[in-house]
């Protein structure tokens, strides 16, 4: 009420209008009823509320008045006492943000005071974990926190640079490890450099999954630099990160001097937009990886499309691409229709929810079809 007052307060001129000054009934103070004396329902709820200890009444009452108990309700409880009762709402609410340091605090003006930040928590030591899996392929980490319970703190999500070196350190000693996967996680770039500088001993590494996890283009670029160095992988999945044009513009200059056998580029759910599929696009014209390609969801457009269609016409490697969810309409659906034509090596081609009409849609189905069927016939002969 304090901020649609101070929206809709009347100019000092509006309120020296004699109208103004004989007004009695003044809807817009929000002060009005501050001298009213409580009800006999609110004194009652009063001294429920001071003897709740005591006595437990909150199902007897009605609806209204039990929403005011919970708002007046002491936070500092005993949970033996509150959790067996109290339903989730807005005495919840209130607690969680009393109890917990870590919590925003919310002010009466409802503005949101960030929590000074801690610093980030270390979790296990995996190190010794991975060197003694002598023969481990596959690793799979998502940081997190399980059954913390009242100790609850956002901080426990989080995974330091201590974490990344003992990860790193345990990578460098396996020998048969083929997939590293990291998911749902806080890497964020400055995380993901400390950690790259161990991947990148370790050459028997194939596919590389930073998926859902907050890296952006600075860790992009990182990323790419390992491509042009690593000796053997073949998968690198980004879904979901903070990826934006800066981030893929880096990635395709990667792919040009690319030392990596890449197969698979997974950029879905980066907002890389037009500028970042323009540059891959240009790259991939000119080079033969990798051999799928997934930009769903990347927020791109018709300009991005005709050049995702001249690159289709120029590439003899690419097999799979994805790029639906985004808006490519009637233009892009002709470029990619075009493109695609000229084109004898992409088998699937993911164009859903593009707004790429039926016609065009059509010819691209029949252009595919097309491909799969020589394929078909050259490992047949084969």
């Amino acid at each position: 009420p304090h901020n649609t007052y101070r929206v809709y307060q009347p100019s000092k001129q509006t309120e020296t209008v004699q109208g103004e000054l004989n007004r009695t009934l003044r809807s817009e103070d929000v002060t009005w009823d501050e001298k009213i004396p409580s009800t006999l329902v609110s004194l009652c709820v009063q001294g429920l509320v001071s003897n709740f200890k005591e006595k437990q009444v909150l199902d007897e009452l009605p609806e209204e008045d039990q929403c005011l108990l919970l708002e007046t309700l002491p936070t500092d409880l005993p949970l033996a006492l509150t959790v067996p009762l109290l339903k989730d709402g807005i005495y919840w609410k209130r607690s969680s943000q009393n109890r917990w340091q870590s919590s925003p605090n919310f002010t009466e003006n409802d503005d949101c005071e960030c929590p000074t930040e801690v610093e980030c928590v270390d979790h296990i030591n995996l190190d010794p974990f991975i060197k003694g899996l002598v023969n481990l392929k596959e690793l799979h980490i998502m940081f997190g926190v399980r059954e913390c319970g009242m100790d609850f703190s956002s901080t426990l999500f989080k995974f330091s640079s201590k974490d990344c070196i003992n990860i790193g350190v345990g990578l460098n000693s396996a020998k048969c490890i083929q997939t590293f996967r990291i998911h749902h996680s806080t890497l964020d770039d400055g995380l993901v450099t400390i950690l790259l500088q161990y991947i990148l001993k370790n050459s028997t590494i194939t596919r590389l999954d930073f998926s859902h996890c907050h890296i952006g283009d600075q860790g992009a670029l990182a990323i790419g630099k390992l491509l042009t160095v690593h000796p053997a992988l073949k998968e690198l999945v980004l879904c979901n990160n903070k990826i934006g044009a800066a981030g893929a513009t880096g990635l395709a200059y990667a792919l040009r001097s690319i030392g990596s056998p890449l197969e698979l580029l997974d950029l879905r759910l980066n907002i890389i937009g037009n500028q970042g599929v323009i540059d891959l696009c240009s790259a991939l014209a000119s080079i033969d990886c990798p051999q799928e390609l997934i930009l769903a969801g990347c927020g791109f457009t018709e300009e991005a499309a005709i050049m995702v269609g001249q690159m289709l016409q120029q590439n003899t490697t690419l097999q799979a691409l994805d790029v639906s969810n985004n808006y490519l309409g009637e233009v892009g659906g002709q470029a990619i229709s075009l493109g695609i034509k000229d084109n004898t090596t992409l088998l699937r081609l993911d164009y859903r929810m593009t707004g790429i009409t039926q016609e065009y849609g059509c010819s691209i189905n029949m252009s595919l079809r097309n491909n799969t069927d020589k394929y078909k016939r050259k490992w047949q002969v084969c």
